[in-house]
This record gives C-alpha cells, sequence and structure tokens, in this order.
C-alpha cells in the first residue's frame, strides 16, 4: 500500500501517507521496508532529507547481507554524504558487489582510483559492456553503448585479449563487431568469434551460453554465415534443456513460428510458460498473445485450434499445472467463464499465487461465480502473502471500491 501511495497508483498520491506506512513497517524489523525507509530519507520522500538517517538504515539492512544496501552504502562512503567519506570502505563494499553482478561501479573505482590505484585496464575490463550483455534486449541496450568515449578503447582490448584465446574476449569482440561497438560492423567476423569463444569458453558458463545464443541467431537470419534455421533450432534447443532461460523463451518462439522445426503450439506455451517463471518478462507477453490468437481461431471453427485444445485437456487430466493456468486463459477468452472459474480455483485451492490472485479477480466481478467481495478480499490477501505483486493494487482498489 505504501508503494501505491508514493506513486499514486490506483489512490491519489500520498507520500507522507507512504512514509507512515513504511516507518511502522520498518520498526517491525520488516528488512525490506527498513531498505526502503532509507531510500525515503535519502530521496525526503515524505520526509526531510536526512543522508544520516540513510546511511543508518541502509547499514542496518547491509547485516542481512541486501545488496541494494550494500550498493547505497558505497555510494555514501564514495560522497562522504551521511557519513564521513571513506573510499577505502566503499571501494571494499562493491568489489564485494562485483561477485554478484555489480560490474560497472567496480569498473568506475578502478577508473577514478577511488579506494585502490588507478587500473584502466580493469576498468574497461568491468565496463559496463559485463551487464549488457546479460540483457533480454541486448541489441537495444548495446545501442546506448555507442555513444560511450572509450568504445574504441574497449575494442583495442578485447582485440588484443582475443589473441592470447581468452574466451570471454573472444566474445566481447565478436559483440564489438556484431553491434559496431568501437568498429564497424562485420557479422563474419562476430560469427567467427562466437564460434572460438563457445570452443574455448567452458561448457555451462555464462560466457560460453550467451556466445551460442549470438551464434544462433546469425544462423538464422543468415548474416555472417549462410542461413541454417534447422542448425539455429538445434543450438537453441541445446541450450534450453540446460536451463537458459533466454534460450527457453526463443525456443518457444522457434516452435510458435515453425523456424528450423515443425510448429508446435502446445510445446512453444510451455516454454513460454517456463521461461515467464525464470524472469524472462518478455516471455509473459508471447504467451498472452499466442493464447488470443488460439482463442480467436477457435471462435472462426479452425480445426487445429480445437485440437489444441484437447492437447489442453490431456495435459489437465495429468495434472500439468502449466496446462491448466493456459487452458483457463482460453476458456476465459472463448467466454466459458464457469469451466474457467473451476480451473483457477483448482489451481488456487493448491496454493498458487498467481491462481489466486486469478480467483480473487472471479469472485469480484462475478465471473462464472456469484459475486462475493469478502471472498475476493480474502484470496487476494492470500496472493499478496505469497507475495503476488499484482494482487497488492486489486486488493486496495478493492478496499477503496468496497470498504474495508
Amino acid at each position: 500500500l505504501s508503494l501505491l501511495y508514493e506513486s499514486g497508483e490506483g489512490v491519489d498520491k500520498n507520500e507522507e501517507e507512504a512514509f507512515k506506512l513504511i516507518k511502522k513497517l520498518a520498526e517491525k524489523n520488516h528488512i525490506n521496508a527498513i531498505f526502503t525507509l532509507g531510500n525515503y530519507y535519502k530521496k525526503g520522500i515524505g520526509t526531510k532529507k536526512d543522508k544520516n538517517m540513510a546511511f543508518q538504515l541502509y547499514k542496518k539492512t547491509a547485516e542481512y547481507e541486501n545488496y541494494d544496501a550494500l550498493y547505497e552504502l558505497s555510494l555514501l562512503y564514495c560522497s562522504g554524504e551521511g557519513v564521513n567519506k571513506n573510499e577505502e570502505m566503499a571501494f571494499k563494499l562493491i568489489k564485494k558487489l562485483a561477485e554478484k553482478d555489480a560490474f560497472s561501479q567496480l569498473g568506475c573505482y578502478y577508473y577514478k582510483g577511488i579506494g585502490t590505484e588507478i587500473n584502466i585496464n580493469k576498468a574497461i575490463e568491468l565496463h559496463k559492456i559485463d551487464e549488457i550483455i546479460k540483457m533480454n534486449d541486448i541489441q537495444h541496450k548495446i545501442s546506448k553503448y555507442y555513444i560511450k568515449k572509450d568504445a574504441r578503447r574497449a575494442f583495442n582490448y578485447y582485440k588484443e585479449s582475443a589473441k592470447k584465446g581468452h574466451s570471454k574476449a573472444q566474445f566481447k569482440l565478436g559483440m564489438c563487431y556484431h553491434f559496431g561497438i568501437g568498429t564497424k560492423i562485420h557479422k563474419k567476423k562476430a560469427f567467427h568469434l562466437y564460434t572460438k569463444s563457445t570452443i574455448s569458453a567452458k561448457e555451462g558458463k555464462e560466457g560460453h551460453n550467451v556466445a551460442q545464443y549470438e551464434l544462433s541467431i546469425l544462423y538464422e537470419t543468415g548474416e555472417g554465415v549462410n542461413k541454417d534455421e534447422k542448425k539455429s533450432f538445434e543450438i537453441i534447443e541445446e541450450l534450453a534443456d540446460k536451463g537458459y532461460v533466454n534460450a527457453q523463451h526463443r525456443l518457444g518462439y522457434y516452435y510458435e513460428k515453425g523456424i528450423g522445426t515443425d510448429v508446435n503450439i502446445l510445446k512453444a506455451l510451455e516454454l513460454y510458460h517456463t521461461a515467464a517463471e525464470n524472469g524472462i518478462t518478455e516471455a509473459i507477453k508471447s504467451s498472452s498473445s499466442l493464447l488470443f490468437k488460439l482463442g480467436e481461431k477457435i471462435i472462426k471453427g479452425e480445426t487445429k485450434a480445437f485440437e489444441i485444445v484437447e492437447l489442453y485437456q490431456t495435459a489437465k487430466k495429468n495434472g500439468n499445472l502449466k496446462a491448466k493456468m493456459s487452458l483457463e486463459r482460453l476458456l476465459y477468452e472463448l467466454r466459458d467463464k464457469r469451466k474457467a472459474f473451476d480451473i483457477v480455483k483448482e489451481l488456487a485451492d493448491k496454493g498458487d499465487e498467481n491462481a489466486q490472485h486469478r480467483l480473487g479477480y472471479y469472485y469480484e466481478k462475478g465471473i462464472g461465480t456469484h459475486i462475493n467481495i469478502l471472498k475476493a478480499r480474502e484470496l487476494y490477501t492470500m496472493a499478496v502473502i505469497n507475495k503476488n505483486v499484482e494482487a497488492l493494487k486489486s486488493l486496495n482498489d478493492l478496499i477503496l471500491n468496497h470498504g474495508t
């Protein structure tokens, strides 16, 4: 609720009320609330700015290995706000965080000599490209790198390291050629460097996986190599089987569109669900879009779509929870609300937080059942307890519309 008051989503913006709610939670030793309260003091949200108070709260949260708090502490030590300036401590904290992907800030400290000696090569190695390569939408993120003043220097550094057989440098040099970072775009060179990197890198390592992923894209598009959709599919399938989440989403797309394989809508949906559960938000959109298209086809009477529903029914009988949730969405689109209600209730009873949120909505609106505001509130609350963020807004809206 405090976050909604802060942002003004679904309720009139009230930073003072947000501050009061967060402060109450923090007093009960709720770790996330303590960190958020630190942010409020740092930024002056609902209260006066107090960097020292922010420092104390971040310090308390950091004791529980909260990496966001460690990062904020490092910045305060570096700037000397709210605490005596201590660059050595700032460096120590950010170095610890580098083990958890805070490469960019550590690179900055090496570059400026904050808490350590200046080390330009180390700074370049730890530069933002280390974060960029882990993003889902790589090309969009890489495009922002063009304006970096040391792009050419980074390119030369990777080039020298790649000559020595370092797999990470080979991959990053491939990225430079692929997207034109510090050099001209050269897809063929990118392809060869990705290939080298996958041979040099240890199987299953992040660098190996990303290089393989980029290779598959080049095979799919025919850039820098002869187009080979089957080869692209094989690489992506292998990566997906190993649990590489970006590949799971991509493989779902290949099954949906029939790229390098036969079209398999059921398989596509299963992979989209898996990728979404593993944190790929774009996979949620892919799944929803595919289900909507499928619903339209059924309405038009296309037989293949009916066959897919039958497959879902079989999966439902075999206890496949993902298939059940997809079937509920499909039935909802087809206006068979009662069957959709039965499925989502079954899942909610088993403790699925998404189903609890969905069932609460059904009770609130009277979809497939009678309106029951009390039941809706109970289910929204259960979903919130189970960390469903969307349910928090639904609960707040329900209270605003129907009272406590």
